[in-house]
């Protein structure tokens, strides 16, 4: 997370790959504070300082970390929400073994993660039928 002009702005996990941009940064994150604490004050960081930061499309922000424009996005609310996937869930709307459960399983690689044979329910999308190689799904 990141608070820039009294906004927290949350990691998307994604990177901005696009090669042509303004050289001039909009602002730097100057200040940190430990990762389990939520920034209380513009350019302070729970990830660390010293890093240069542009104004992205639609409520975002991307800050440059190792060379690469990491995309943050402003979310109302908490903003607390947990990567499933390609996806991001709010973290509110799940119980806490289904929290640690995402914890372990974000840990994993991707071929470990595609391995996983059951996830827990609440992750499960509501009336989503499937087809597997084997068989098809009966239709309800």
């Amino acid at each position: 997370m990141v608070m820039v002009d009294d906004k927290l702005y949350f990691d998307t996990g994604k990177e901005n790959t696009e090669t042509r941009r303004c050289g001039t940064p909009d602002g730097k994150i100057t200040k940190a504070v430990d990762v389990t604490e939520i920034p209380t004050e513009n350019n302070q960081s729970n990830f660390g300082a010293d890093f240069d930061y542009q104004y992205g499309a639609e409520d975002t922000i991307e800050i440059c970390m190792d060379g690469k424009w990491v995309i943050f996005e402003h979310r109302t609310g908490d903003g607390s929400q947990v990567r499933f996937g390609e996806e991001m869930i709010d973290a509110s709307n799940l119980s806490e073994e289904t929290l640690e459960w995402l914890g372990w399983y974000n840990q994993l690689s991707k071929e470990e993660q595609m391995a996983i044979s059951a996830i827990p329910a609440e992750l499960h999308p509501e009336n989503d039928l499937t087809e597997t190689a084997d068989e098809p799904v009966a239709q309800h």
